[in-house]
């Protein structure tokens, strides 16, 4: 007989939770239902969060950027014009980005590939083993700041024209939210990802609509 997972008793299903990769996954199931709020207070218990303090050296100028991955990497980004990938407090990876500073970098959900941007006016798609899948060209503006859409396939830039564009990580630019009248710094997606905000040196925070 099929049994849905909440029905399982808590500690088979705090053990279920204990399986997620972070400690912040398991407590973000928690508001879902009162089974999982149960489970995962045991599986906390078992994976609790960590007070050591780790520091990740190795840029030889000013660390821009940073983003998390589902799987414990830590993405960085600097005016050395490099992109490094850590995991575990070690440099996995040092990734010779752009040609210019780099502004942002933001992880793609699932967790295989992210995107960085640069003052060189490009957005580049990468893969976490340093692998370079596609180029961006953004006509003559720097690229201040990206955040990534929840569907994992769409991304968002904003430009120093105080432009904003979405684009689809097949190349496709697919829509350019035009308002600000200076450089856009911040961007960022709402959760279930019908909504972009962006804030700008014009000292406003705008709210645009993905659909329409």
């Amino acid at each position: 007989m099929a049994r849905v997972v909440t029905d399982l008793p808590a500690d088979a299903l705090g053990h279920v939770l204990y399986r997620l990769p972070t400690a912040i996954q398991i407590g973000g199931a928690a508001p879902t239902s009162k089974a999982f709020r149960d489970a995962s207070q045991l599986a906390l218990k078992a994976r609790p969060y960590s007070s050591e303090v780790v520091t990740l050296a190795g840029h030889t100028h000013v660390a821009r950027c940073v983003a998390a991955a589902p799987d414990g990497r830590v993405i960085t980004g600097s005016c050395d014009r490099t992109v490094k990938v850590w995991l575990n407090g070690a440099c996995e990876r040092t990734i010779e980005a752009h040609t210019n500073d780099v502004n942002g970098v933001a992880v793609l959900p699932g967790g295989a590939r992210f995107v960085s941007v640069s003052d060189d006016e490009t957005a580049k798609l990468w893969t976490f083993d340093g692998a370079l899948e596609r180029t961006f060209e953004v006509d003559a503006f720097t690229v201040e700041c990206v955040a990534a859409l929840p569907d994992g396939v769409h991304f968002v830039v904003g430009l120093s024209a105080g432009e904003v564009r979405l684009y689809h990580v097949d190349g496709t630019l697919l829509h350019s939210f035009t308002g600000h009248n200076d450089f856009v710094y911040a961007v960022a997606a709402t959760p279930d990802g019908p909504h972009i905000i962006s804030g700008a040196n014009d000292r406003l925070v705008k709210v645009w609509s993905v659909a329409s």
